[in-house]
């Protein structure tokens, strides 16, 4: 299994989408997305997401919004790009398999009261 784990911020929202029925399954609902992150030398690049799994829908659908921070586990996996009958290529896509969304720029909880109260041993 080929895992990716990265975190990155959502510039639209996701797009619901089906995967189209064939003669052993019926058409499935599907979420992509794509989420901006950067590299090691701070470079902006773009991943494209998918998510498959029904209950994973259900569960993230109504917090994937432009703008939002979120972690993302998922396999690296390939779509086939399929334009009038013909495979003309393919596409690079994270097949997510787990989410986070991280509190960013929320307030940090208080402190406790005796480490405020400086109770703790002096060095003096």
């Amino acid at each position: 299994m080929n895992t990716l784990k990265f975190d990155g911020y959502l510039p639209r929202e996701a797009e619901e989408c089906y995967v189209p029925a064939t003669e052993t399954a019926a058409a499935r609902p599907k979420l992509t997305f794509s989420v901006g992150a950067r590299d090691g030398c701070g470079v902006e690049f773009f991943v494209n997401c998918a998510i498959d799994d029904p209950a994973l829908i259900r569960e993230y659908r109504a917090r994937l919004v432009a703008g939002c921070w979120a972690r993302i586990e998922g396999e690296q996996s390939v779509i086939p790009q399929i334009r009038h009958g013909v495979t003309n290529g393919f596409k690079p896509v994270v097949r997510v398999q787990r989410m986070e969304f991280p509190a960013r720029g929320a307030s940090k909880p208080a402190e406790e009261p005796a480490a405020a109260a400086g109770g703790g041993e002096s060095d003096a």
